[in-house]
């Protein structure tokens, strides 16, 4: 059985690109909180999932939800390869199945993009700092932007 379920928080903003077929498609990575502290800072630490979503998942992601929010997800492993100068690189993500709302995100009236409100980050350290990790460091497209 591939089966996975995480909650976590969004790494940036969900972008939706289409494929040259029209199929929407979405990648971004889910900040998941591991059980245990780091001995020698005494904060949580996150590892950061790289997420497939396609269709009116990927386009549901894009419309309710936004960085540092809190979502939950269900889908299975998906492992591929690419070549890259000259070297194979393999790559883990998690194909979406199924999202679940965890936090409720604002959205700004008039222009009806969400919006990452300080009074709803109540748990704002929770996972240490995102400026200490790096999502994807060697490939450009994957950069966390914080």
């Amino acid at each position: 059985m591939n089966h996975v379920s995480l909650i976590g928080r969004l790494a940036r903003n969900v972008e939706v690109k289409n494929t040259q077929s029209g199929s929407q498609v979405a990648r971004f990575s889910l900040a998941v909180r591991r059980e245990y502290k780091n001995k020698a800072t005494g904060q949580y630490e996150a590892d950061f999932i790289n997420c497939t979503a396609w269709g009116r998942n990927a386009e549901f992601l894009q419309k309710y939800t936004a960085k540092g929010k809190q979502v939950g997800i269900e889908g299975s492993l998906q492992v591929s390869s690419y070549e890259k100068d000259g070297q194979k690189v393999y790559s883990t993500d998690v194909v979406v199945s199924k999202v679940t709302l965890v936090e409720k995100v604002e959205r700004d009236n008039y222009t009806g993009v969400a919006q990452n409100q300080e009074q709803h980050i109540e748990n704002g350290n929770e996972y240490g700092s995102y400026d200490d990790y790096e999502v994807y460091p060697d490939d450009p497209g994957y950069d966390v932007g914080f």
